[in-house]
């Protein structure tokens, strides 16, 4: 077609971008270990906030983001008084979720993406933070002797992952609550005792201590 015939003649002479050696994952003189320290500063961008798993982007998230919930339910009380223990808590259920999510096949696909937004950093002269993100894929290699579970950035994405569950947890919970106030949708007076006693930790808003985490 013709609007094909043009974009080939516009982009025949753009020559690829050639993928800078810092950005190869072996190229451990490019890359001090110091510079995996810096790894949180890639949050300036605000690219970096999406880098997070919802329910659907692994099996693991879902029941884990709800057993959370229902932990932080049951002793809201006690974590909304104790801003230390509940950071303290999530912290440690990072930790759990390091070994379920970030597997091998995880970890390479993390590599990639990471070694591909170094490219993009690269393109733009972003040269520092190029290498930021090319140290923390060569972490990522399934190959590395490096503990992901240290690395800034890499807990970040958890961190979010864990703060994105409870926050569609609360909206979500919102939304029922604003349906039954609506006329037209009338509940029942009386619900069924069993749903309660399953229910009632997972239907209590936890605002309060999403308001601590964020």
């Amino acid at each position: 077609s013709y609007e094909y015939i043009a974009w080939k003649s516009a982009i025949k002479d753009i020559k690829p971008h050639e993928i800078p050696n810092r950005v190869q994952n072996d190229n451990k003189e490019y890359l001090p270990d110091n510079l995996l320290e810096e790894s949180e500063n890639l949050y300036k961008f605000p690219d970096f906030e999406k880098w997070f798993f919802e329910n659907d982007d692994h099996d693991e998230v879902k029941h884990n983001i709800e057993r959370i919930i229902a932990n932080l339910a049951e002793k809201k009380d006690y974590y909304a008084g104790n801003a230390y223990k509940l950071n303290e808590y999530i912290e440690e259920e990072i930790n759990n979720l390091f070994p379920v999510i970030f597997d091998s096949t995880l970890r390479e696909a993390y590599k990639k993406r990471l070694e591909n937004t170094a490219v993009l950093f690269d393109m733009t002269e972003l040269h520092h933070f190029r290498d930021i993100a090319a140290s923390v894929a060569r972490a990522m290699d399934t190959g590395s002797d490096h503990d992901i579970m240290k690395i800034a950035f890499i807990r970040g994405v958890l961190r979010k992952t864990v703060i994105e569950g409870l926050l569609r947890y609360e909206y979500n919970l919102y939304n029922r609550e604003q349906q039954k106030l609506n006329p037209w949708n009338k509940r029942k007076k009386e619900r069924n005792k069993t749903a309660d006693e399953h229910g009632a930790s997972s239907e209590q808003s936890i605002q309060e201590l999403i308001d601590i985490l964020a």
